[in-house]
């Protein structure tokens, strides 16, 4: 049992009085003189005694009133659970969710600064040696007991861009709470309780704490019209001053009836086009428009939605190398009469006259690789073929690590050790150049294919994955399943060296797989994609996946697919390397980077970004500074307004918290126990009432019977 204003224990003095007054003012009957006392009776001593008892029994409720008035007003709590040997105070952690769907605004303002509201309220029901801690996604799981500092920190906690689940942090509040010393522990989970970030049930947690007490803390607003821009692609296979430049956005509508939008569209932070949308209820809307790239070079490139109640998912970026002369190199055999083995890809990459993409297709034959100017090209097919010697390899394995896409597409006539030998060697120092060796070939070498021959489909493929980017569209997606592939290399990849395996056949062998070197990208596709080989030309997936094949090389690294929270990272080869590189996140703030070496490459690390937006990265080669950019987006899913009630199946025996007054009646039980005032006054009122009864019984309510009568015979 603890008191909420002990100061009032002293009024147990006030015991004495009845005591005195019982012994000291005791009434004492006159002393009379007989001449006489053999008339009368000798007293009876048991009745003595009785009268004795009842004058203690009285005296004793007296006390006990008198005891319990002095209780009640010293505030008795009883508490549940005792306190930890040795500790002291309560410890504190407050999950304050911070993820952007915490500023969606309401009639009274941002529903974080409600949330901070009820932060603030929380630390001032601590008192001086007690702990606690605000904890953010940007915030570090650590206790504090200087209460007004971190009082002041919170009114400068402003909402992230992030996107996260209420697991993690609430996992980390336990661990830390766990090893507080506190005679009270309480967790805080300050939320609106998005039904996609409420998954603390799924998160295996010890929630074995002493004396341990949780509350959800739902805050959220009342609008639900939310907008969300949720995807912005670029949809010309590739980024050039001669031709449009075609970019698709969506636009999904949260709220439960139709809405209109502008949108807009920038080119550098200059306004390129503008579109009014219609959105169905609940409903999505796609958004082409085609911008003009003014000059060659990196490009940043956004659509924003006008103003709504969630203004971080408003806007979407992207960054592309414009290019003034786009330059694609096909290295195929020499076609031995119809058509070349690369004809279909070339069709793909520019069919030409209205269609034109812009691409400047320059082919040429093995022989005369070495001998073409690599530094007009964008990206290189080697279809069926290699270098045909050490110049021509050491060329394209520079023309990739610089920044530049190769596309491997193997046959089964292909030669395994001459194969190996050109793109698999793995004692090159940054490591084979393909993503993996060639073991063998599936599939007859006729060239005539039989109707009843045997074929693999294409199955298990990594639809998420950039180069399938363009399969994603629409409601239905492209599905690669219905070609029939005849013949094709089997390959083993790397994956030990970062190679990743993008699509299998039915059988299990690797159909597409893809790795990183240097700055750009080597994709090996294991089948030859002419009709002697497979029928895929002829589908409806065949153009998107030329489309998004190119896109995806000509894109460098992760740059324009990073997400808030992900590490802005650029790797380039050792004679482009510097000693530093430099992350420009505005004109005032900036981060450096040192080289790290990789093998034949050096990588720059400039940590995981906190906003969305497009950020310069720089770096000094040869005394120039050169530039790229790196494009970061929020998440989508964040600007979902589906909220979930949180349960004691999420933490077991949690108290939901609706506002501060009922956040100051639950601490008040949580932290001191039941209150017992209103019990002790009431037994206190008991015992008084008692007390009268009982000395109004012994003072009139006997009758001397005649027996006892003290006259004499």
């Amino acid at each position: 049992m603890q008191f909420l204003h002990p100061a009032f224990l002293f009024g147990l003095g006030a015991l004495a009085i009845p005591v005195l007054i019982h012994f000291v003012y005791k009434m004492k009957a006159p002393v009379v003189m007989f001449p006489s006392v053999r008339f009368l009776r000798q007293v009876d001593r048991k009745v003595a005694k009785r009268q004795k008892l009842q004058e203690l029994l009285l005296l004793l409720l007296r006390c006990l009133a008198l005891a319990l008035v002095a209780f009640a007003l010293a505030g008795p709590v009883l508490k549940q659970f005792g306190n930890t040997p040795g500790s002291a105070g309560t410890a504190v952690v407050i999950v304050l969710d911070d993820t952007y769907s915490m500023s969606a605004r309401d009639a009274g303002g941002p529903v974080f600064n409600s949330a901070k509201s009820m932060a603030a309220a929380i630390l001032n029901t601590l008192k001086p040696g007690d702990s606690a801690c605000i904890l953010t996604s940007a915030r570090k799981p650590v206790m504090s007991r200087d209460l007004t500092g971190l009082a002041n920190e919170l009114k400068g906690i402003e909402p992230s861009f992030s996107a996260g689940t209420l697991g993690a942090p609430v996992g980390a509040a336990m661990d830390l709470l766990r090893e507080t010393e506190a005679a009270q522990r309480e967790l805080y989970v300050v939320s609106d309780f998005q039904t996609r970030a409420l998954d603390i049930a799924q998160t295996k947690i010890d929630w074995t704490a002493r004396n341990f007490s949780a509350m959800f803390v739902p805050v959220r607003s009342a609008k639900k019209e939310n907008l969300t821009l949720s995807n912005f692609e670029q949809i010309s296979p590739f980024a050039a001053v001669s031709t449009p430049f075609r970019v698709r956005a969506e636009i999904v509508n949260r709220n439960n009836a139709p809405a209109n939008a502008t949108l807009k569209f920038r080119v550098d932070g200059q306004a390129a086009a503008e579109q009014i949308v219609t959105l169905p209820a609940k409903g999505k809307t796609v958004v082409s428009a085609d911008l003009r790239l003014t000059k060659p070079g990196w490009t940043a490139v956004s659509a924003e939605l006008g103003d709504d109640p969630i203004a971080a998912d408003n806007t979407r970026y992207l960054c592309c190398d414009a290019h003034a002369y786009l330059g694609v190199l096909i290295c195929r055999p020499n076609p031995q009469g119809g058509q070349s083995r690369g004809f279909f890809i070339e069709k793909a990459l520019n069919p030409g006259n209205m269609a034109n993409t812009g691409v400047n297709i320059v082919t040429c034959t093995p022989t005369d690789f070495s001998n073409q100017n690599f530094d007009t090209l964008s990206a290189i097919f080697m279809v069926e073929c290699g270098p045909q010697d050490e110049d021509g390899r050491r060329f394209l394995n520079t023309f990739v690590a610089r920044g530049g896409g190769l596309v491997i597409v193997a046959g089964n006539g292909s030669d395994v050790d001459g194969f190996n030998k050109m793109f698999a060697r793995e004692s090159d120092p940054a490591g084979p150049l393909s993503p993996a060796k060639m073991t063998g070939t599936w599939g007859s070498a006729d060239s005539d294919i039989a109707k009843d021959a045997p074929f693999q489909n294409i199955r298990d493929v990594a639809i998420q994955h950039p180069l399938f980017a363009r399969l994603r569209r629409g409601d239905v997606p492209v599905d690669l399943s219905s070609a029939a592939f005849f013949r094709y290399a089997k390959v083993e990849p790397y994956e030990h060296s970062g190679a990743q395996v993008l699509a299998r056949f039915a059988d299990g062998n690797t159909a597409i797989s893809e790795r990183g070197y240097g700055m750009g990208r080597v994709v090996l596709i294991s089948s030859a994609l002419h009709t002697e080989t497979t029928n895929l030309p002829y589908k409806v997936g065949f153009l998107p996946l030329i489309h998004s094949l190119a896109v995806h090389l000509l894109t460098p690294g992760r740059a324009d697919n990073l997400r808030v929270g992900d590490h802005i990272s650029l790797q380039l080869s050792k004679d482009q390397a510097s000693p530093e590189a430099r992350l420009i996140l505005s004109p005032k703030e900036k981060v450096d980077a040192k080289a790290d070496a990789l093998g034949a490459f050096a990588a720059y690390d400039f940590g995981p970004a906190s906003l969305p937006g497009t950020f310069a990265m720089e770096w000094i080669t040869g005394g120039k500074t050169q530039m790229r950019l790196a494009a970061v987006n929020v998440d989508p899913d964040e600007g979902s307004m589906e909220f979930s009630e949180p349960s004691a199946q999420d933490i077991p025996g949690a108290r939901l918290i609706a506002n501060e007054e009922e956040l100051l009646s639950v601490l008040s039980r949580i932290r001191f126990g039941h209150n017992l005032t209103l019990p002790f006054l009431l037994t206190a009122l008991a015992f008084v009432l008692g007390e009268a009864m009982l000395a109004n019984w012994l003072a009139f309510g006997k009758t001397v019977k005649p027996s006892e009568s003290g006259a004499a015979d």
